[in-house]
């Protein structure tokens, strides 16, 4: 690798910033081939966690960043989007400048001690954000961040720009054009293309309800945004689903997009609608159903 020059495009955003801390988003793009590549940084503050990186602490200020598992190596134009959990003791936000590093001069990453089994899994942090801290066998923040991206993965309808996954794009946009309505958006179903708002409607709560009692805790491993983001995703459908009459009492609801033809296709999301037809399903009084 030739590291006198830096062959990564980056962007930096700052995409939470709470008393206490603040939470950065990279977007690393390859100019070339970069091979068992490291960046090094400043920071006048403690890097609290690291996602989609290895991250080594090299004392007074200085990191490096390395690819993990197949991002060790990486092509010319790949991109990762790595998370960095900053604690700044409610100083100013700041962005670090990355530099390419010299593979034989750069640290080991830090060895951290072996899990304590019977230590509790979370140490959540108290309502100021001073304390904070994860103990036991899993990273649960990690596991967090790779949650949300399978509910990216997940969405229907026409994507944001800040979409992360490059292979993801709008798919199924027409959906409830057969009945004159808007029905595109939400979440798919399982491993199919169809819509459902009853397991939708119940994932929906599930993370509205960890949010609602763990905020703090989401806020602190960086995952609050995207929190928030996937629960709108979901309630933007239910809208767009519900009808009231002129004195605001429930018509209709829309509970289904798609029908069991879409098992014949083996296809990405943004195929399947060429493939099969996708009707709407709605329930009223006069057609009652469990949703």
């Amino acid at each position: 690798m030739d590291t006198s020059k830096n062959i990564f495009n980056t962007n930096i955003s700052i995409t939470e910033d709470w008393n206490g801390g603040y939470k950065l988003e990279l977007d690393l793009k390859a100019e070339s081939a970069a091979n068992d590549w490291k960046l090094d940084f400043s920071l006048p503050y403690e890097i609290k966690a690291a996602y989609g990186v290895d991250l080594m602490d090299n004392g007074d200020g200085h990191y490096t960043i390395q690819g993990q598992n197949d991002q060790v190596n990486l092509t010319s134009g790949q991109s990762i989007n790595p998370i960095l959990v900053i604690e700044d003791g409610g100083k100013e936000a700041v962005k670090p400048e990355f530099s390419m590093s010299d593979p034989v001069s750069t640290p080991e990453p830090v060895s951290m001690p072996e899990p304590d089994s019977s230590a509790d899994p979370v140490n959540i942090p108290d309502s100021s954000g001073e304390s904070v801290g994860q103990s036991g066998q899993f990273s649960y923040g990690e596991a967090l961040q790779k949650n949300f991206l399978f509910f990216e993965a997940n969405r229907s309808g026409a994507l944001p720009k800040d979409n992360r996954l490059e292979w993801r794009s709008d798919s199924t946009t027409n959906d409830g054009k057969d009945v004159g309505r808007d029905l595109a958006g939400g979440y798919f179903d399982a491993g199919d293309h169809i819509k459902f708002i009853q397991p939708m409607a119940f994932s929906n709560t599930m993370l509205a309800w960890g949010g609602a009692d763990y905020k703090e805790a989401y806020a602190q491993s960086g995952q609050l945004d995207e929190l928030m983001e996937a629960v709108k995703w979901g309630t933007d459908w239910f809208l767009k689903a519900h009808e009231m009459d002129s004195s605001g009492k429930t018509e209709r609801l829309w509970v289904q997009v798609g029908d069991k033809t879409d098992h014949d296709y083996w296809v990405s999301p943004e195929e399947i609608e060429s493939k099969a037809a996708r009707p709407s399903f709605s329930i009223d009084p006069q057609h009652p159903g469990s949703d």
